[in-house]
């Protein structure tokens, strides 16, 4: 009688030990499930630049509209190749924009939940700065996006007796076309980046165009100031990454047939 006792009370303790212990592992596996969920939630940064470089969205000509998209996307809608962005959709998410929007409407547009966060930065490949002028000649530096100096570049100079704000996107397309009416400057970088082109006459009462290009490569920047005509670096961000959940992508992409990149970042 006493030993069947003792088995009831050593079963009845070890049934509560696994009841525990079961409750205990469930949580336990709960999390690990909810954590890798989330780990792998960030992941969606692939598939996110991928629909918001590859889709015009909608409507297909939303950056000619002040209205804002039902879906966001900044591929060029007629493109022809894959990565041709439009440019009035790229310029919407720049803060100077009288059409922009937010990094928060951003995430909201591209379906993400409060969770993440995102930054998007495009930037050209090249970075192209005028470091002097002495008479008629003009010195620049160029770097790549590591801001490391990149060597045998072919640069491409014109002066033009115009202020930049005055000159217009056929001026542009003429000058990368070589067919404008000016004088052309001609020089390739050197091991740290710089080289010296001989443009007469410059003044910050005209504007300069400059090209970089390699390997069918191109990058422009107009000075003294940049022209509304060209892209340059435009950022939106929903600030300082934080967090253990990070994930950053980008991809190389043509606006104008000049090159950029896109660099997304998602973090949580």
């Amino acid at each position: 009688m006493h030993a069947c006792l003792e088995y009831i009370s050593a079963g009845s303790i070890i049934f509560l030990i696994l009841g525990f212990t079961g409750q205990y592992t469930t949580a336990m596996v709960s999390d690990h499930i909810s954590l890798i969920e989330k780990n792998a939630g960030v992941k969606k940064a692939d598939s996110i630049i991928y629909t918001l470089l590859l889709s015009p969205g909608q409507p297909l000509d939303w950056g000619h509209t002040t209205e804002e998209p039902e879906l966001l996307g900044l591929a060029l809608e007629n493109a022809v190749k894959l990565y041709q962005l439009d440019k009035y959709k790229v310029r919407r998410l720049s803060d100077d924009s009288p059409n922009y929007i937010s990094p928060g409407r951003i995430r909201d547009l591209l379906g993400l939940s409060a969770y993440y966060y995102i930054a998007i930065r495009i930037y050209p490949i090249f970075n192209i700065t005028v470091t002097g002028i002495d008479e008629d000649w003009i010195s620049i530096r160029l770097v790549n996006q590591w801001r490391t100096p990149v060597s045998n570049i072919n640069i491409t100079a014109a002066y033009l007796d115009t202020p930049v704000e005055n000159v217009s996107y056929s001026d542009i397309t003429s000058f990368m076309d070589l067919s404008f009416e000016t004088d052309f400057a001609f020089n390739v970088t050197d091991a740290l980046g710089t080289c010296t082109l001989n443009c007469a006459g410059v003044s910050e009462e005209g504007c300069l165009l400059i090209l970089a290009t390699q390997l069918g490569v191109k990058s422009l920047t107009t000075w003294p100031n940049l022209s509304e005509h060209v892209i340059g670096t435009i950022e939106s961000t929903m600030g300082s990454v934080s967090g253990f959940n990070t994930e950053v992508v980008q991809k190389n992409v043509e606006i104008e047939d000049l090159d950029y990149i896109v660099r997304l970042t998602l973090w949580s």
